[in-house]
């Protein structure tokens, strides 16, 4: 059954004549909590990204351990992805900055960018209000700021 059907007796066809659908197998009765199509399928139709990217997926791409690996896999006419040990001294700069963190500033951190938790629930679960923890997320972040900013390698990245 074709999802953006209303009716639980249409039947879908590998053309329905939906934009969304058009040629893409679906997913058995269209139960709630299912995909509409196949994931595999949608790989091919997402374009590709930026920064001479070759897969619609860029955290599968394999990322070039130096800069000649770099160069030697990228196509002719794309400037290459910056490798892995042309990384290395940010990578260890800003784990240092992350280092200075308390555990708790660290959790909250973690718990609103990284898992993008609400103020509200991240308040309840520590137990203060959601304007004193957006002024503490805002206090770690300006921290972090400072640290990173303090050091040659990210000013130099920055143009600063």
């Amino acid at each position: 059954m074709c999802l953006w059907e209303s009716s639980a007796k249409a039947k879908h066809t590998s053309m329905c004549g939906h934009r969304f659908c058009d040629g893409l197998p679906m997913a058995a009765k269209g139960r709630k909590g299912t995909w509409a199509a196949d994931p595999q399928v949608l790989d091919g139709t997402i374009s590709s990204t930026e920064k001479g990217s070759r897969s619609p997926r860029p955290w599968q791409e394999h990322r070039a351990l130096d800069s000649y690996e770099a160069l030697m896999t990228c196509p002719p006419g794309v400037v290459p992805l910056e490798s892995l040990l042309e990384q290395n001294e940010v990578r260890e700069v800003v784990a240092d900055a992350f280092d200075t963190l308390s555990d708790d500033d660290l959790w909250i951190y973690h718990m609103l960018c990284n898992v993008k938790m609400s103020l509200r629930f991240t308040g309840r679960v520590i137990g203060i209000p959601k304007t004193t923890l957006a002024r503490r997320r805002d206090k770690i972040i300006d921290s972090l700021n400072a640290e990173l900013r303090r050091h040659p390698v990210i000013k130099e990245r920055l143009g600063i």
